[in-house]
């Protein structure tokens, strides 16, 4: 890591913990927001990780970011061509159901016993289309995924980027609950609450046993002088159903205690919120001040500061401006959220998933511009 690399991350973790700071960092996304500019790099593209490369950098050298948010979805299209993605799991009478691997209510107890043994077995029924082969196949394109992921990170953030990357992948803390939707199904989950939550909530219990030791583990072997700005990051996007005494029954014992794990260690927690989170907003007020950065996607940046003021946040800036607004609106408006904000702040856009192509290159090259020059003291 060069003396700007290390500066550039040195600023943006200050800003975290509330520290005083001359000027607000700024973070963009990267595979989905690379596209911006070069048309020629699709979705199908994403595997050709020479142009990859080549379009990241000219994204970093034209808006010149402080850090980045990995968001490298794209690079599992071929993992989900070959799943068949969208299609509903199918049951020997020919029935589909909500996407759910749970067939009958024993699959509770085999989840609960060995979570491994049991996805392994559902898959199959998942995907009745994928013989052996195509299970195979599936998994080498898995990792793929994952060596173009981890080449990308390598070669070119710390490379030729030169900048730092918010998250460190291989230390994600998912939340058991949304680990159980993902097989349990929507539509179940919703009656599992109301029929015999005492038995979900011991399931959820089972898998973050699972998961804690992966974390656990990860974190430990953590170099301290690792090029991320956060050591544990999770993302919220299942909470959003959910009432408040569920959410303090399901959720939140999780995720206290990955907050509880990574200030205890020193370390700051990521959290992405996919969904609105504010009703959810008194679980969060005891949080120690500085241990945790939440980048509120739905919810607006400046009542989440108002609300819940011990949390660093980041993103805020509205996307849609981006595309409707002239240049100069675009970069008062940027100036009027870093006053608001200040410390404790990264200033970054709202919705890092949303479609790219509508934005005008002038209004992202005048927020950019002016946010690298800002002085907040």
């Amino acid at each position: 890591m060069t003396g700007e690399y290390i500066d550039r991350l040195e600023k943006t973790r200050a800003a975290c913990r509330f520290e005083k700071i001359s000027s607000v960092p700024s973070m963009s996304s990267t595979t989905g927001w690379a596209q911006f500019g070069n048309a020629s790099l699709i979705p199908e593209n994403y595997s050709d990780i020479g142009r990859l490369k080549e379009t990241l950098y000219e994204y970093s050298q034209r808006y010149d970011f402080d850090c980045y948010l990995a968001n490298e979805t794209p690079l599992g299209d071929p993992v989900m061509d070959i799943l068949g993605y969208g299609q509903k799991a199918v049951d020997k009478d020919g029935e589909g159901d909500d996407g759910g691997l749970f067939k009958k209510n024993s699959d509770f107890d085999r989840y609960i016993e060995d979570y491994q043994k049991f996805i392994n077995d559902a898959f199959a029924l998942k995907y009745p289309h994928l013989e052996t082969a195509g299970f195979a196949k599936a998994i080498l394109a898995f990792w793929e995924m994952g060596r173009l992921s981890g080449e990308i990170n390598s070669q070119v953030f710390e490379g030729t980027i030169n900048r730092p990357l918010m998250c460190n992948k291989d230390s994600f803390a998912q939340m058991p609950f949304e680990s159980f939707l993902a097989v349990r199904g929507t539509a179940d989950i919703v009656a599992d609450l109301r029929r015999d939550l005492e038995k979900t909530r011991f399931a959820l219990s089972a898998r973050w046993q699972q998961i804690m030791l992966s974390l656990a583990a990860a974190t430990q072997s953590m170099d301290k002088s690792h090029g991320y700005v956060c050591d544990i990051n999770t993302t919220m996007k299942s909470h959003n159903f959910l009432s408040e005494k569920q959410f303090s029954r399901v959720y939140w014992p999780y995720l206290s205690q990955t907050v509880d794990l990574a200030y205890g260690n020193g370390m700051l927690l990521f959290i992405f919120c996919c969904e609105e989170m504010l009703r959810f907003r008194d679980f969060f007020q005891d949080m120690p001040k500085g241990a945790v950065v939440l980048h509120p996607q739905a919810d607006r940046i400046l009542e989440v500061r108002n609300l819940i003021p011990r949390i660093s946040l980041s993103g805020g800036f509205p996307r849609w401006a981006l595309s409707e607004c002239p240049a100069r609106d675009c970069r008062d408006a940027a100036q009027m959220l870093v006053d608001e904000m200040r410390e404790g702040y990264i200033f970054g856009i709202d919705d890092i998933h949303g479609d790219s192509d509508s934005i005008k290159r002038e209004n992202l090259e005048a927020v950019a511009s002016f946010i690298d020059g800002y002085k907040i003291i």
